[in-house]
């Protein structure tokens, strides 16, 4: 898992210099039932233990772009978790009403990134749809 850590950990500065009391945790999830379609390798979360990245040990095998593409975008909605609404206003000023939008809006503010969609729905930095394609859920 060492382009993920490494990219993971790259995003994590970025994330705790602009939000200095933001921490986040990468969790491998090696549990099948949690990526049930070949799209789903990585999920955020906030509950009593804290704010996590969880991944498939498949996401290693995919192209940086995809890689990177998908921290920043679960990275998003990290922000989103922990920032109050009125701080993402001040800061990225308006932004998506859709959680999923929202999430790929952040982390291109924040990280100077372009989100796009390869062609198998996966979030990249590389060339592909722009914004997210409604049929992923927005």
């Amino acid at each position: 898992m060492e382009t993920v850590t490494l990219t993971f950990a790259w995003l994590c500065k970025i994330v705790e210099s602009d939000w200095p009391g933001i921490r986040v945790r990468l969790y491998l999830d090696s549990d099948q039932k949690s990526f049930k379609k070949f799209r789903q390798v990585a999920y955020a979360v906030r509950d009593r233990s804290g704010l996590r990245v969880a991944v498939s040990p498949r996401l290693e095998s995919m192209p940086k772009s995809v890689i990177t593409g998908v921290m920043a975008h679960e990275l998003g909605h990290i922000v989103d978790f922990a920032v109050a609404q009125e701080g993402l206003k001040q800061s990225y000023g308006r932004l998506p009403e859709t959680p999923e939008r929202r999430a790929d809006a952040i982390a291109e503010r924040l990280f100077g990134l372009k989100i796009s969609y390869d062609k198998y729905d996966l979030e990249t930095t590389g060339p592909g749809t722009r914004p997210r394609p409604k049929h992923l859920g927005l």
